[in-house]
């Protein structure tokens, strides 16, 4: 038992993996945190490991994608090999003596990528059979995908090494007679000594035997008769063509860059992860090969001299809002310029302006016998891909047994991140559907298939082969040059998944808004230096820089939002385009880059949710200005909360330790979202006390998972499983409720009025025929 336990220890591969855990740390941490991001342990909630797991290529999960995702895991492996090949081939001097070396040193470093590959099959299987529904025939051939790229990659890579590599015997023309095993001449020994090369004795003892290309085992040769200055120019020259191959990966990265416009050229994201981390491996492996005990020191100061030049402002890379001017000077941001905004003056115009649009929202519904219609203010939640097809699919419920009222009564669109994409898109689908009802329904179901569409996988590749980079490449917009980037990526890949529906301006809705045609939507992004909100409107809306009463009180409450319009006037704010104003309100750290915006000192905006995740402060600040007007001539508001998650949640309280209470207050920010309801109730319960409870009408509708542990992650990729679930949801018993609300109040709103007499629906839905 002893003597199998030895030989054991003593295979070439078991040694490695040992060698692994004492020296390259880095390394080996990579992989586990490839595996924890693969099951989800990191980052689940984000939805990272679907990356891996459901990759898509040209909007599809398919053989290709699955060959793209093989490719690069080979690409990762081998630079994972050619790594561990140049820090440590040195340690096994009989590597030199033997025919294609590098290979065998591949076959023989493999317990760990095979353990990852072992876990990464199991996973995927298992993720494509549950979620996605999977057949075995599709799991089969995405299986053959994968190992079709992988093995791809491997050959391509084996065979450089097989045309490039040289072993000992093809640096000596006179080979030496081989010394008796276990023996050290002592000439040489002294010329090892001298030459600076040193054989481990621990390596040339324990290691026995290695694996070939064949899968048998071999014992070693020893290698201590050969001039050690022969073995540093195997080695040497072995290096060399390693970093070549390694510079040829990086090349390949900057090539996809120059064709991040090409759908064809988006690999998928799980793809792109893998060839992040293999550079990763490779300049941290470069590092030490190079510098050595200097590694991490070279490493530190680099960093800070990127950081040092970045932070110039000529070298400084910020990303900016599209269809703005940042050449026609920059406007102060200091509160004398909010003060000058927020003037009594400018509030009392566009107090008028919004009367005169309410007044036309009004008359729509006068013109159908209602005399005091119910106002719908809509508000939506963020959470990536899930809110936006969350909020489409409330809206299409909503329209649906409102019998295509929702809209005509709703003044109000306001909210965060996804939820905001949903709620833009459809208002412009119901726009359209009023230009040319034949082409556009509001209730075609493609309208929730395109607003499922994956985003992740675009804006996850330009990340690597772009944004790490820092982006240098350009494009123009109406004479205004900006960088690309990501959130250049994000913004194509919207327009083309909605059919470009979403190419507009922010200007292009003022008139639309102004006559009442569609609900007026205030984009809220917030400002990371000072927290301010910026309210994004083709209107103007300095009303809602701060609370009514401020306005007649000066300097007593401070401005906590801007009226971007009025203070980017001078840049060309309202042609800002609808996309950049969807991004900058659906911005989260990493994923999207911060907007900077054109003034002094320069500011950046982000996810509207880090204040109102809701749409509900917006909501309720408007309400707040017009209290009077919707008192004499609404019967009520109707708020519409559209939710990725449950308002009141079972309470669970932690049990923290000494270490976590150290930390508790940090803990707070991920409270954040229930800090935002408690506010939100006390603004609504000073509501009921200005307009009268039976004005107000607070309706909500929760996305609720089927089952709490698959609940949709809040990326922006979706998998069919989650696509379902979501759907699904509007049919849960609160849902039901909340939309049999919706239509009681609207059906009752008013009063529909003919000749002085009550109205019954049907009666009033005749008239809206013979209206049309």
């Amino acid at each position: 038992m002893k003597r199998k336990f030895q030989n054991f220890i003593s295979l070439f591969p078991v040694q490695l993996f040992f060698l692994h855990l004492r020296k390259n740390h880095l390394q080996v941490l990579i992989w586990v945190l490839l595996g924890l991001l693969l099951t989800g342990a990191v980052a689940n909630k984000f939805g990272i490991k679907y990356l891996f797991l459901d990759p898509e290529y040209l909007g599809s999960v398919n053989f290709g994608s699955f060959l793209f995702m093989g490719a690069a895991y080979g690409a990762f492996l081998m630079t994972w090999n050619i790594t561990s090949y140049l820090l440590n081939s040195f340690r096994f001097p009989f590597l030199a003596s033997l025919g294609r070396p590098f290979i065998k040193f591949c076959f023989n470093n493999s317990i760990i990528p095979l353990a990852f590959m072992a876990l990464y099959f199991g996973t995927f299987i298992r993720f494509q059979s549950y979620n996605e529904f999977a057949t075995e025939i599709d799991i089969i051939i995405f299986c053959l995908g994968f190992v079709s790229g992988f093995c791809l990659t491997i050959f391509l890579t084996f065979v450089y090494f097989v045309l490039t590599n040289k072993n000992v015997f093809k640096f000596i023309k006179n080979e030496k007679p081989l010394a008796p095993q276990g023996m050290l001449d002592y000439a040489s020994d002294r010329q090892t000594a001298k030459s600076g090369y040193h054989y481990s004795p621990y390596i040339i003892n324990r290691v026995q035997f290695y694996l070939t290309e064949r899968i048998k085992w071999r014992r070693i040769r020893r290698v201590e008769h050969y001039p050690p200055e022969v073995l540093q120019k195997v080695f040497r020259q072995h290096h060399i063509n390693a970093l070549m191959l390694q510079v040829v990966f990086i090349l390949s990265l900057f090539t996809l860059a120059l064709l991040i416009d090409h759908e064809w050229f988006r690999i998928p994201a799980g793809a792109s992860i893998f060839i992040l981390f293999a550079l990763l491996i490779s300049v941290a492996g470069a590092l030490k090969y190079w510098l050595r005990n200097w590694s991490i020191l070279a490493l530190i100061v680099f960093l800070m001299i990127i950081n040092a030049a970045t932070s110039n402002e000529r070298l400084k890379y910020q990303n900016k809002a599209y269809g703005m001017s940042y050449e026609k000077g920059r406007t102060p941001y200091t509160h004398e310029k909010f003060n000058e905004i927020a003037s009594i003056e400018n509030y009392n115009e566009d107090v008028r302006n919004t009367l005169e649009i309410l007044e036309k929202w009004k008359t729509k519904h006068e013109k159908l016998g209602i005399e005091k219609p119910k106002m719908v203010l809509l508000g939506s939640s963020g959470g990536g891909m899930r809110a936006a097809l969350w909020t489409t699919r409330v809206i299409q419920q909503l329209d649906s047994v409102t019998n295509g009222q929702l809209f005509e009564n709703t003044v109000l669109m306001s909210g965060a991140s996804g939820g905001m994409l949903g709620a833009a898109y459809m208002r412009e689908v119901y726009l359209q559907s009023k230009l040319n009802p034949f082409l556009h329904n509001i209730q075609d179901t493609a309208h929730l298939e395109e607003m499922s569409r994956d985003l992740q996988n675009a804006i996850a590749f330009t990340i690597v082969v772009n944004d790490i980079f820092l982006p240098w490449m350009k494009f123009e917009d109406e004479g205004n040059k900006y960088q690309k980037d990501r959130g250049y990526i994000f913004e194509k890949q919207l327009i083309d998944n909605t059919d470009s529906l979403f190419s507009k301006r922010i200007k292009d809705y003022k008139e639309d808004e102004k006559n009442a045609i569609v609900p007026m939507m205030f984009f809220t992004p917030v400002v990371v230096n000072d927290v301010r909100r910026m309210v994004i409107s083709p209107q103007g809306v300095s009303y809602m820089m701060k609370p009514a009463n401020g306005f007649t009180k000066a300097n007593k409450i401070e401005i906590d939002a801007v009226d971007f319009g009025r203070m980017f006037v001078d840049q060309d704010a309202y042609n800002l385009r609808l996309t950049t104003a969807l991004r900058m309100n659906a911005t989260y750290p990493y994923i999207l880059p911060n907007v900077n915006l054109p003034s002094t000192p320069v500011v950046e905006v982000m996810d509207a949710g880090w204040r109102d995740n809701y749409g509900s402060e917006a909501s309720f600040r408007f309400m707040n200005v017009f209290k009077d007007w919707i008192k004499e001539n609404t019967s009520g508001v109707i708020v519409v909360q559209i939710r990725g998650a449950e308002k009141i949640e079972p309470l669970e309280i932690k049990k923290q330790g000494a270490i976590g209470k150290i930390f508790s207050p940090i803990g707070l920010a991920s409270h954040q979202m229930e800090i935002q309801d408690f506010n939100q109730d006390a603004r609504l319960n000073m509501l009921y006390d200005v307009l009268g409870e039976d004005m107000v009408h607070p309706v909500y509708f929760v996305y609720e998972p089927q089952d709490e542990k698959q609940r949709a992650s809040m990326s922006w990729h979706l998998t069919t499983r989650e696509k379902d679930d979501i759907l699904r949801a509007i049919r849960i018993s609160k849902n039901q409720t909340s939309l049999a609300t919706v239509k009681a109040l609207l059906e009752s709103q008013g009063n529909y009025i003919k000749d002085g007499k009550l109205l019954s629906t049907e009666s009033r839905n005749e008239i809206i025929e013979l209206k049309d």
